[in-house]
């Protein structure tokens, strides 16, 4: 997907650029252009101006551009220099010479950040910003229920969700007739026994839960991440099993990335953003979580990180535990 979005922004680019002659483009990107890079002796010694137009790619059926410049941020990594931008995503942003990296953030678009780039006293850079749309289909995935109890128990389990379903096991029929006893469930239709419920579904409306100035969370290097989720999973109450079902599932994932930036769904929140749960009759204990992650190669975000505290939960009776997850393909909400 990256790899023809590439050729696709690449081919707008140069397309785009096609049409201005009167300019020499320095640099396209997939996501951007230099068009220009020239000395301004207007600008005062120290600072740099940089102009430029922001045109994304995404388009509604009338072929007008869909996009909310108004929310739109583009500035320097340490947010001390940002831009103005009008209605039109025409900004201008002036930073130092000092300065070596800018992003673009945009709800709904990729964001593009341009590392490392030298900028120099008393120059007039002119860079054309072409982010693509990011909203996409997420899988909601492998949501597993265990339910647990000493002597056995008839149950009948529902639940609403987010997005639309695409696989259960065993197979939903608009609910689940089951016996549980001890660690184990059965399917009353079909007699066949389970160690958990499995459901899937698809969504574009998934994103992480931010907050006024900061988001919670966890940055995490993958080199750290089976003790990371071992202590967290471990403060969350899962057990052994559940342990090992949950990262051995979603370690292999995770691992491609350097970093990953995380956020678990706990209980309410699960319930207001994942699914809502009918269940007869009603657990003693319940805990429910949903992690929700996107990859990172570095360990620089935009944004504040402020770390998740959790509380364990107290295994009594009939229990009911479900875990989830999510890998956020739409942009990291910046407060």
């Amino acid at each position: 997907m990256k790899f023809a979005l590439f050729f696709i922004g690449l081919i707008f680019s140069t397309i785009f650029y096609a049409n201005i002659p009167e300019r020499s483009v320095k640099s396209i990107r997939a996501n951007y252009a230099v068009v220009s890079d020239s000395v301004n002796k207007a600008i005062p010694v120290g600072s740099v101006v940089v102009t430029g137009k922001i045109s994304p790619t995404i388009y509604d059926v009338d072929g007008k551009i869909e996009v909310n410049y108004a929310s739109a941020i583009l500035a320097t990594l340490d947010r001390k220099h940002s831009a103005k931008i009008d209605s039109n995503g025409n900004y201008k942003l002036v930073l130092t010479s000092k300065d070596t990296t800018i992003f673009l953030f945009m709800e709904g678009f990729e964001e593009i950040v341009i590392w490392n780039y030298k900028f120099k006293s008393q120059h007039h850079v002119h860079i054309d910003f072409y982010p693509s749309s990011n909203i996409m289909m997420m899988t909601v995935d492998k949501p597993v229920i265990y339910l647990y109890n000493e002597s056995a128990l008839k149950v009948d389990l529902s639940f609403s969700c987010i997005g639309d379903l695409t696989f259960t096991y065993p197979k939903y029929n608009d609910g689940w007739n089951l016996s549980v006893k001890g660690n184990t469930i059965m399917d009353l239709n079909t007699g066949k026994n389970y160690p958990y419920l499995f459901w899937e579904s698809k969504t574009n409306q998934l994103d992480f839960k931010s907050e006024e100035k900061s988001i919670k969370g966890f940055l995490v290097n993958t080199d750290t991440l089976i003790n990371f989720f071992e202590n967290s999973l471990t403060s969350l109450g899962l057990n052994s099993t559940e342990q090992t079902d949950f990262i051995t599932y979603w370690g292999p994932k995770l691992v491609q990335h350097d970093f990953v930036f995380l956020q678990f769904l706990v209980d309410t929140d699960y319930d207001a953003i994942i699914s809502q749960i009918k269940i007869s009759p009603q657990p003693t204990a319940m805990r429910r979580i949903f992690m929700l992650y996107t990859g990172h190669e570095n360990e620089y975000l935009p944004f504040q990180v402020s770390a998740q505290e959790f509380t364990s939960f107290s295994r009594q009776g009939f229990t009911l535990v479900e875990w989830g997850g999510s890998e956020i393909s739409t942009q990291i909400l910046m407060p």
